[in-house]
């Protein structure tokens, strides 16, 4: 019988995570200029990769604790505080993105999120706040300047570079 543990509950996420995104992605309308590859290409690679991760995770082999050992629990309150906070970044971001728009609520959310991976390091605030600037707008570029895609701007608050 296969034990859950962590990875394997993880993978087991990751794989639904991923089928429930590609059916989503599937849903997507198609591109009305010729010969271009649509809308659904790309979110179905990233969901395709996410699947083929989370089964990677579910059968690589774990170290199984001994008979007697004490096991570490599933998450420690530490782990689970940084996921819940994760959680509540992507939520944030999800409502950002569509309210005030893709810079702002990237800004935003890059910084939380840097500020959560830079835990226990004495990082600057400053240093956080150039690499949220410099990952939004390498993203804002890549993806509205080099593919031309259109960017949420937001209902309540409009930037579009």
């Amino acid at each position: 019988m296969i034990k859950i543990n962590k990875d394997r509950a993880t993978g087991l996420i990751v794989i639904g995570a991923g089928i429930f995104f590609t059916l989503l992605s599937l849903q997507l309308p198609p591109s009305r200029m010729p010969e271009d590859i649509g809308p659904k290409v790309f979110p179905i690679i990233a969901c395709s990769i996410m699947i083929l991760c989370g089964t990677g995770l579910i059968i690589q082999k774990t170290d199984e604790a001994k008979e007697g050992e004490k096991r570490k629990p599933f998450f420690s309150k530490l782990e689970w505080k940084r996921f819940l906070v994760l959680l509540g970044a992507y939520i944030l971001y999800f409502v950002l993105l569509y309210t005030v728009g893709f810079i702002p609520a990237t800004l935003i959310a890059m910084f939380i999120v840097s500020t959560l991976f830079s835990e226990g390091r004495k990082e600057a605030v400053w240093k956080r706040i150039v690499f949220s600037v410099i990952v939004t707008t390498f993203i804002y570029i890549a993806f509205y300047r080099g593919l031309g895609l259109r960017l949420p701007l937001g209902k309540f608050l409009r930037i579009d570079l």
